[in-house]
């Protein structure tokens, strides 16, 4: 199957001339919760695709650290994966430049933490691993300029952490 991409104009539409059939539609933008449908096409088609908003507790700046929480309540970032039940924290991240982005996070007893690095499209882009008992580590490329989500889970219940994020050219 082709591999068609496009971006939205100021009004949020967007067209590929000549496509139908069957196909799978992924529309994504970050701060954005993806989605994806399975539209036929037999003609031109006006389709409304409406993403939920995603809020992110802080953004992270490279060589900064930000303190934070889990609150027992949060929802869950990925609500039907290997993570359903755990509440989680996002933070927005914009690279700087390209290199190794390195993720950094401790925390006093339990519930243990682990970050995830997701892409602009919503891609899991790295996972993190444990530093001991109390901290975790995660490094990922990443490209200039690009937007990324890094997510905190709690395994499972309200945590207090620190978090840094550091990029090496």
């Amino acid at each position: 199957m082709p591999l068609y991409s496009t971006e939205t104009n100021d009004s949020g539409f967007f067209a590929f001339p000549g496509v139908q059939g069957a196909f799978r539609l992924q529309a994504s933008k970050l701060g954005y919760t993806p989605r994806t449908v399975d539209p036929i096409v037999r003609g031109a088609m006006l389709m409304r695709i409406a993403l939920a908003q995603r809020f992110y507790a802080d953004t992270l700046i490279a060589g900064a650290w930000v303190k934070s929480s889990v609150p027992e309540e949060a929802p869950p970032c990925d609500p039907e994966g290997w993570d359903a039940n755990a509440p989680c924290m996002r933070f927005f991240f914009e690279a700087p430049g390209s290199g190794t982005l390195k993720v950094s996070i401790t925390w006093v007893g339990k519930p243990e933490l682990d970050i995830v690095l997701m892409s602009e499209s919503g891609a899991y882009i790295g996972f993190s691993d444990r530093e001991g008992v109390e901290g975790a580590v995660l490094k990922s490329q990443v490209s200039s300029g690009k937007e990324y989500e890094v997510r905190v889970n709690s395994y499972y219940g309200a945590q207090a952490f620190q978090i840094k994020a550091e990029l090496v050219p």
